[in-house]
């Protein structure tokens, strides 16, 4: 895992997150650029694209730079709903049976135990 170096204040963002609503003569991608902001995420067709800028352009990137560990995939799960209601009550029978799965784990005897 790669660690980002201590946060400073800067002039501008280290990431942006469009969500794309339909397309445009503009491209948003060199609003960032000239914004300075090193990392976009897009959503469109139901997924979540990541760009990093890297010199004086951006690039597809297969994960966050700022965030290696997160799972987009799995993100993606938490926010593909048409209503908020229907994602909340999604997001917490997963909470639910992720927490279920992990205490079943934790009650099965383990290889070294007496």
């Amino acid at each position: 895992m790669t660690r980002l170096p201590t946060a400073t204040r800067t002039d501008h963002s280290d990431l942006a997150i469009e969500v794309v609503l339909s397309g445009g003569r503009i491209s948003k991608l060199e609003v960032y650029r000239g914004l300075g902001v090193h990392e976009v995420w897009g959503w469109k067709h139901g997924r979540i694209l990541v760009f990093v800028l890297v010199g004086d352009r951006y690039r597809p990137a297969p994960r966050s730079r700022l965030f290696p560990d997160l799972d987009l995939d799995r993100l993606v799960t938490f926010v593909d709903f048409d209503r908020q209601t229907e994602a909340a009550r999604a997001g917490g029978r997963r909470c639910t049976a992720s927490r279920r799965a992990g205490i079943l784990q934790r009650a099965q005897p383990t290889a070294n135990a007496p």
